[in-house]
C-alpha cells in the first residue's frame, strides 16, 4: 500500500480554520521584529527565542522582543556539526523577520511506517532538533514509535496542525561574543566557542496527533481484516462494529485496539487531564466500542480545545503554551559575509570542515537512533500482547521476548552514551563506534522478530 497523505475539508476541518480566522490566514509578506537588550551575550544555559509581546505604548502584530526561552532553544544559536553540540549564540538575533502566512490544516497519515511519519513531520530532515532542544522533535518521535504499521499493525493518525510565521534572522552581524571570537584570528577557537553554524530562522506553531492503532496477533490475522475490508478507512471499524458479521466479529477476537495522543504547543498539560479520564490501554477487537468514547473525545478536544490554547498566535514566555518552535533551520557562518562590529567591517569565515569524518559519525548516530527506535516500536508490541488471552507458553515467550529486547535497548544507549559519545571530540574512536553499532544492529534485528500468537475463534452467540 502506498501511503497518501490526505488533507481534510469537511466539517471536521472548518472549527479548526474558524478558531483562527481573527488572524491572517493567507497572508505573506514579512514582518519586522523589534530590538532586545543584552541577550545575545548570554551564556549557553540561557539561549533567546522569538516571542511575541503586547507593549504598553500601543501594541501592533509586529511589535515583538526576544526574551529568554526556558526550553533551551533559540534564534541564533550556534551549532557544532563535528561535535554534534549547541553552543551559545555568536549573531546577534535582534534584527529579524517574521516570513510567510499563518496557516492550519488536518491531514491523515493512513498506515505509514517510522520512517514515512519522521519524513511528514519534517523530524527526519531536521536531525539538529533533538541537539538543539525543539521539544516537538522528542514529541513527534515518540509518536512516530507508537503508531507506526509494521506487519503486524496498522494505524491511522489525525495531524491537527497550525503554523505560524517563521522568524528569521534579517541582517548577520555577530553579538559581542561573536566578534571577540573573532578577534582572536584563530579560527580553530571560533569554532570552539562559536561552532561552524547557527539558527538562521524558526518556525513556530502547534500540533496535534490522534491515532488509532490496531495490533494483530500475527500476520496472517492482519491479511484476512484488511483483505475483508477491502480498502475501507481501518480508523472507521469502530463506528460500524454494530453492523459486522459473526465471522468478522470472531475474526477481531485476535485484534487489540489502542488510542494515543500527543502534543506540541498550546498546553499539553490540558491534553494529559483529558488522557487521565479516558480509556487507557488497548481494548479487545471484537469489543473495540469500548475504545469509541476515547476516540470521541480526543477528536472533539482537537477540534476546539486545542484550536482554543494557540488563537493568538503567541509564544507565551513560560515556554509551555501557546506556539511552540516546530522546526528551525542553521545556516554555515561561511556561506556570506558578517558584520563586525567592533571594526564595522563585513568579514569571512572561513571555517574548514573535515566533512568525510562529520558524514560518517552523523551516519553511525543515525544507525544508531534506529536501532533505538527499532526496539522500541517491538517493546510496544510487546505491551499490547501482554493484554491478549495468553496461554502460558505465550506468556513466557513474550516474558522472554521483553527482557531481550530491553537488555539490547539498553546496550544500545551505552554505546550512544559511551564510546561514541567519545567519537564527538576524537575521530580516531568512530571504527570501534562504528563496529559495535554493527553488532548491535545484528542484535536488534535478532531480538524484534515479530512473536506470532496462536488465533484465538471463541464461538459467538
Amino acid at each position: 500500500m502506498n501511503p497518501k497523505s490526505l488533507k481534510m475539508t469537511s466539517a471536521l476541518l472548518l472549527p479548526l480554520v474558524a478558531s483562527l480566522s481573527c488572524r491572517s490566514l493567507s497572508g505573506g509578506g514579512s514582518d519586522r521584529g523589534g530590538n532586545y537588550g543584552g541577550v545575545g551575550d548570554l551564556p549557553a544555559s540561557t539561549p533567546a527565542v522569538i516571542i511575541d509581546k503586547v507593549k504598553k505604548s500601543g501594541p501592533t502584530e509586529s511589535e515583538t522582543d526576544i526574551l529568554l526561552d526556558p526550553l533551551h532553544r533559540g534564534l541564533g544559536d550556534g551549532y557544532d556539526s563535528q561535535k554534534r553540540i549547541k553552543l551559545a549564540p555568536c549573531i546577534d538575533s535582534s534584527h529579524y523577520l517574521y516570513r510567510g502566512a499563518n496557516t492550519s490544516d488536518l491531514s491523515f497519515m493512513r498506515d505509514y511506517s517510522y520512517d514515512q511519519i519522521m519524513n511528514e513531520v519534517g523530524a527526519a530532515i531536521y536531525a539538529k532538533a533533538n541537539l538543539l532542544g525543539l521539544v516537538g522533535a522528542k514529541v513527534q518521535g515518540d509518536m512516530a514509535i507508537s503508531l507506526a504499521t509494521t506487519d503486524d499493525a496498522a494505524a491511522f493518525i489525525y495531524n491537527f496542525r497550525i503554523l505560524g510565521k517563521s522568524a528569521v534572522i534579517d541582517s548577520r552581524r555577530f553579538n559581542n561574543k561573536g566578534s571577540s571570537a573573532f578577534n582572536t584570528n584563530d579560527l580553530t577557537q571560533f569554532r570552539e566557542q562559536c561552532g561552524d553554524q547557527f539558527v538562521e530562522q524558526v518556525k513556530l506553531g502547534a500540533q496535534l496527533f490522534v491515532g488509532l492503532k490496531y495490533t494483530f496477533a500475527n500476520k496472517e490475522t492482519k491479511e484476512k481484516v484488511m483483505l475483508t475490508l477491502k480498502g475501507s478507512l481501518l480508523w472507521g471499524l469502530i463506528k460500524s462494529s454494530k453492523t459486522w458479521t459473526k465471522e468478522f466479529r470472531q475474526l477481531m477476537q485476535n485484534v487489540r485496539v489502542s488510542v494515543e495522543a500527543f502534543q506540541i504547543g498550546g498546553d499539553p498539560s490540558q491534553l494529559e487531564l483529558l488522557k487521565k479520564d479516558i480509556r487507557q490501554g488497548s481494548c479487545a477487537g471484537d469489543n473495540a466500542e469500548t475504545c469509541s468514547d476515547a476516540i470521541d473525545r480526543l477528536l472533539e478536544y482537537g477540534r476546539t480545545g486545542f484550536t482554543a490554547q494557540v488563537t493568538d498566535m503567541k509564544m507565551e514566555e513560560d515556554g509551555g503554551k501557546g506556539l511552540a518552535i516546530v522546526d528551525l533551520t542553521t545556516d554555515f557562518y561561511s556561506s556570506q559575509k558578517i558584520l563586525n562590529p567592533s571594526n564595522g567591517k563585513r568579514v569571512q569565515v572561513n571555517i574548514k570542515d573535515t566533512i568525510s569524518a562529520v558524514d560518517d559519525y552523523a551516519a553511525v548516530m543515525e544507525q544508531i537512533t534506529k536501532i533505538k527506535s527499532n526496539l522500541k516500536i517491538a517493546l510496544g508490541r510487546i505491551a499490547v500482547l501482554e493484554e491478549f488471552n495468553l496461554k502460558d507458553d505465550e506468556r513466557r515467550t513474550v516474558k522472554s521476548a521483553r527482557n531481550d529486547i530491553q537488555a539490547v535497548l539498553t546496550n544500545a544507549e551505552n554505546l550512544a552514551n559511551t564510546t561514541c559519545a567519545d567519537a564527538k571530540n576524537d575521530f580516531t574512536r568512530l571504527k570501534s563506534c562504528a563496529a559495535q553499532a554493527g553488532l548491535l544492529e545484528n542484535d536488534s534485528n535478532r531480538v524484534s522478530q515479530p512473536i506470532a500468537l496462536h488465533p484465538v475463534i471463541i464461538p459467538i452467540e
